[in-house]
């Protein structure tokens, strides 16, 4: 017995954000220029976007459509209707409709960048290894391979033992910190790329206070190019994420998904562009 759920007579003009950052005291800043993007769209649509939490009583019947961001999107799709529009943003989601950035070519334009100014030893640091950033960290083992460098495992750092709640800078820093006492000066890198902003940011505070100067001893590059990166001392070099353009991109797949019916799962992939600071630099000679 095959059981057809009744499609709603009327559309309530609402789609939903959920996000896991919206929920943590330790907001990174992307999610709002998702956002942007994505209101751009709704208001030129006459649509409204609520803010959602991802808990399972939600009522569902208040939004039209979904858009989620957040690593526990499976649990929401649980609790969702089957017939729920959704889009996925940043993470490839199987049978979901999903705009995302080319995180894989992003870090292999950063490693380049690195090679380029003569780097050969470039260390990689990543504060998890959730599926949606691992693209990241195959980008920057291409392209040492590339270059005729086998990527040494040591060369990778990622601290997994870390207390709950501690932000990516705090986790960029902790990390460092600890790489610094351990064998950080054995490996003799001469330049990082880092998993996130944030957590480039944290790196460099870690490297300066082991008296290590940035870019003079060791170049950074971060990843995401948000605001952030002017603020930072050195500015940093990073790999821009059109993020806007991704929230704007989701925002039109979502009411297409509304407003025609069509379930056909979409997968767009927007590029990034490596935009340089003053966080690198050729490396110092021996």
């Amino acid at each position: 017995v095959f059981i057809i759920e009744p499609k709603r007579d009327s559309l309530t003009g609402n789609i939903g954000f959920t996000g896991e950052a919206f929920r943590q005291p330790n907001r990174v800043p992307h999610p709002s220029h998702l956002l942007s993007g994505i209101q751009i769209v709704a208001e030129q649509e006459g649509v409204h976007v609520l803010l959602l939490n991802s808990a399972p009583n939600l009522e569902w019947a208040k939004v039209d459509g979904l858009f989620l961001c957040e690593p526990d999107a499976a649990t929401v799709l649980r609790s969702a209707p089957e017939t729920m529009p959704c889009v996925s943003l940043l993470m490839p989601l199987p049978n979901i409709s999903s705009v995302v950035a080319d995180d894989y070519e992003g870090s292999r334009a950063a490693a380049l960048h690195l090679l380029n100014l003569g780097h050969q030893r470039i260390a990689y640091l990543q504060t998890d290894a959730r599926a949606q950033v691992r693209p990241r960290l195959q980008g920057y083992r291409a392209a040492l391979r590339e270059a005729g460098i086998k990527p040494q495992p040591e060369w990778i750092n990622e601290l997994t033992d870390l207390p709950d709640g501690l932000g990516n800078l705090q986790r960029g820093h902790r990390i460092m910190a600890q790489w610094l006492k351990s064998d950080w000066e054995k490996l003799g890198c001469t330049a990082l790329l880092v998993q996130n902003d944030e957590a480039a940011i944290g790196a460099i505070e870690a490297l300066w206070q082991a008296g290590i100067h940035v870019p003079e001893q060791v170049s950074v590059i971060g990843f995401d190019g948000t605001e952030l990166c002017d603020y930072c001392s050195p500015r940093l070099t990073t790999v821009q994420v059109p993020l806007s353009d991704i929230g704007a991109a989701a925002a039109k797949v979502l009411l297409e998904q509304i407003n025609t019916g069509n379930s056909e799962p979409q997968f767009i992939v927007l590029p990034t562009t490596l935009r340089e600071g003053e966080s690198t630099a050729p490396p110092p000679s021996r």
